[in-house]
């Protein structure tokens, strides 16, 4: 029996032994998915006189993956290993720049508290290093640029594939200039709700009437306004941490745009047809509130029929005014953002009435209360039922 114990262990370790040491494992503390946030021309090079080639670095993804990087041509590996150790900050300058000048060349390129240490890739007979940035970014060097890399966190759901495109919002990110824009140009999920945002705000621009449109319009340039100011005021943090709070606001907001957007239909009723309106009161100023309406609207012949209907949605929700006003919100003053929204259903029942279904949600401060009104609508008689 020993003697059989004893044989096991000595194939065990002869096994393990010739086993590969798992050096091609990323080092823990590192994320496998990172995208470019910065380009930066080194300081030996002009950004003039760079290639068009470098411009496609702005932006794309990075995936370190068990056996490979993938991401744009530069940083790309098809078979990768990985080491965590001190480095030198001549694997970022090329040994082009004196140890004596390095801190004062950080500074003149904005970076602070980069480390000497970092992640290195290897790839064939090249080294590519990544250095750290104490806010847990990364830098490295591609040519005569400098690219800053930030994690994401959460690499649940990602298709890599996907994800080492550049990032492509529903607006040109080199035409970026708020905080918010830069950091939706930065974000893989933000950037594809902004997406689909404007793509279902197009297909509205030709499925409802004029005046319709103009209240969806009026109400998504006030939105995205109120939405920059209150999630992503001032210049953009160099800070990694205060940068993915910042982003995590605007991507609550944008989830719950984009499936507000995902809900407007027009309903057709013979030569009626029944709109999505919307209205919106935000400010950020004496205290952050917003408060939406998502409303309907009737256009169309028997002209009677759309009048007392509209006549009816003008009564009972009073779209054009604010629901947080009044005796509803306690305490005006509180410094804590309050917010308010309203959308309905449409139904036919079996009498051929309209069920009008109004639904949302009060939030004010530590409390939240839900908004539910049924009304009925006959469309025979034009008259509530």
């Amino acid at each position: 029996m020993r003697l059989k114990v004893l044989h096991f262990l000595v194939l065990f370790l002869s096994i393990a032994l010739a086993a590969p040491a798992g050096a091609n494992a990323l080092p823990g503390g590192y994320y496998k998915l990172w995208r470019v946030v910065r380009v930066i021309t080194a300081p030996w090079a002009s950004a003039a006189t760079l290639p068009a080639a470098t411009q496609a670095l702005s932006r794309a993804g990075v995936a370190f993956l068990d056996d490979a990087v993938k991401g744009p041509g530069p940083l790309a590996c098809a078979h990768a290993t990985y080491s965590d150790r001190d480095t030198s900050f001549d694997d970022l300058f090329a040994g082009r720049i004196a140890e004596d000048k390095i801190q004062e060349v950080f500074k003149t390129l904005d970076l602070e508290d980069v480390s000497p240490y970092g992640l290195r890739v290897i790839c064939g007979g090249e080294v590519t290093t990544y250095l750290r940035i104490h806010s847990a970014d990364l830098l490295v060097r591609a040519g005569d640029v400098i690219l800053r890399l930030a994690p994401r966190e959460n690499e649940s759901g990602v298709d890599v594939a996907e994800w080492v495109q550049p990032i492509t919002p529903g607006f040109d990110c080199d035409k970026a200039s708020t905080t918010a824009e830069q950091l939706i140009c930065m974000d893989f999920d933000v950037a594809r709700l902004d997406r689909t945002i404007a793509r279902l705000y197009a297909a509205l621009r030709h499925d409802v009437s004029e005046a319709s449109f103009a209240t969806i319009q009026t109400t998504q340039r006030i939105w995205l306004g109120h939405t920059a100011r209150s999630c992503a005021g001032g210049p953009l943090p160099a800070d990694w941490i205060e940068r993915r709070d910042m982003t995590l606001c605007l991507r609550t907001a944008y989830e719950d745009w984009a499936t507000l957007y995902k809900g407007l239909k027009v309903s057709r009723i013979g030569s009626l047809a029944i709109e999505p309106r919307m209205h919106i009161i935000a400010a950020e100023r004496p205290r952050d509130k917003s408060d939406w309406i998502v409303y309907p609207w009737m256009i169309g012949s028997p002209e009677a029929t759309a009048t007392a209907f509209n006549a009816l949605i003008e009564r009972r929700l009073a779209p054009q005014s604010t629901y947080l006003t009044g005796e509803r919100v306690l305490e005006p003053d509180a410094d804590y953002p309050i917010s308010a929204w309203r959308s309905y259903k449409i139904d036919r029942t079996k009498d051929g009435s309209l069920s009008i279904s109004i639904f949302g949600q009060v939030f004010n401060g530590g409390t939240q209360g839900e908004i539910s009104e049924t009304i009925r609508f006959d469309m025979d008689h034009a008259a509530v039922k």
